[in-house]
């Protein structure tokens, strides 16, 4: 409801095919009622520009949307994204998240940005101390295995010093599917 962009890597939005759509209309309702457009604009970044243009995020009209692109994907994958008529923002290679995050503060004005995935683009995100709030639903299903795909997943794992740390704001189950919502703020140095 208070984000202005939700942002979506590459591979989370191949798996998910992912749209900034609230699915109801009450929280429509409450972020116009805020002065905020009825949908957030839906974001997309990507190193190589293989992205799924079949999918809902690049065919659908109803919310606004944006591809973000590495300088390093290929002209002809450029010109594909550039076809489904989604605007698309070339980043430079290697800062890319930087890039992306000073195009949407400054010509799109983000000031709030929800980032939903995937595990990539979460690990650069607090690489750079750049999450000030964490959200997590914790479900009651066991996954296993060594390939297990993890929240946060990068080159390096954290040393002990860059390990980000925590505090709970919020605990809220849903009896339904015996989920928890947890909500967490990022502890700054000095806080």
């Amino acid at each position: 409801v208070n984000a202005d962009a939700v942002l979506n890597g590459a591979s989370t939005l191949r798996a998910s095919g992912t749209s900034s759509r609230l699915g109801d209309e009450a929280l429509e309702e409450l972020r116009m009622s805020r002065g905020k457009t009825r949908f957030p604009i839906a974001a997309v970044i990507s190193r190589s520009g293989t992205l799924p243009l079949e999918r809902v995020f690049f065919t659908a009209r109803d919310f606004p949307a944006v591809v973000y692109l590495s300088s390093a994907a290929t002209p002809e994958r450029r010109a594909a994204a550039k076809a489904t008529g989604r605007a698309v923002y070339v980043v430079p290679a290697g800062d890319e998240i930087a890039g992306m995050l000073r195009h949407m503060r400054g010509e799109l004005g983000v000031e709030v940005l929800l980032c939903e995935g995937g595990p990539d683009v979460n690990a650069q995100l607090w690489a750079q101390g750049l999450v000030d709030e964490y959200f997590l639903t914790l479900g009651p299903v066991i996954v296993a295995g060594r390939d297990t795909k993890t929240a946060v997943e990068g080159p390096r794992a954290f040393t002990r010093e860059e390990l980000p740390h925590l505090d709970l704001v919020s605990a809220v189950t849903n009896g339904e599917t015996d989920e928890v919502y947890l909500r967490y703020r990022t502890r700054r140095p000095g806080r």
